[in-house]
């Protein structure tokens, strides 16, 4: 836990586990990848919202972030080798 300045929500972040994966498949001449974040899908906004109720004195309209606020993030991709072995 982070102690949080300037939040009005709360004065300590929550703990959370992020947990991810990465797996790769070679098919001959072939690799696919798939990358995985954030699997148990946590997001800051599941507890708090991110704007503030009015405008901060700095001018800040959001609170800080301290945990992940985009959720689950899936990616892939795949390359080919040409040539020789």
């Amino acid at each position: 836990m982070q102690s949080l300045d300037d939040n009005p929500y709360r004065t300590r972040s929550r703990p959370y586990v992020q947990l991810g994966a990465m797996g790769k498949l070679v098919v001959g001449k072939v690799s696919l990848f798939l990358n995985a974040e954030n699997l148990l899908y946590v997001r800051q906004t599941k507890y708090d919202p991110l704007l503030l109720p009015r405008r901060a004195a700095t001018g800040a309209w959001t609170v800080d972030a301290w945990a992940p606020t985009d959720g689950l993030v899936l990616n892939g991709g795949g390359w080919t080798r040409f040539g020789g072995e």
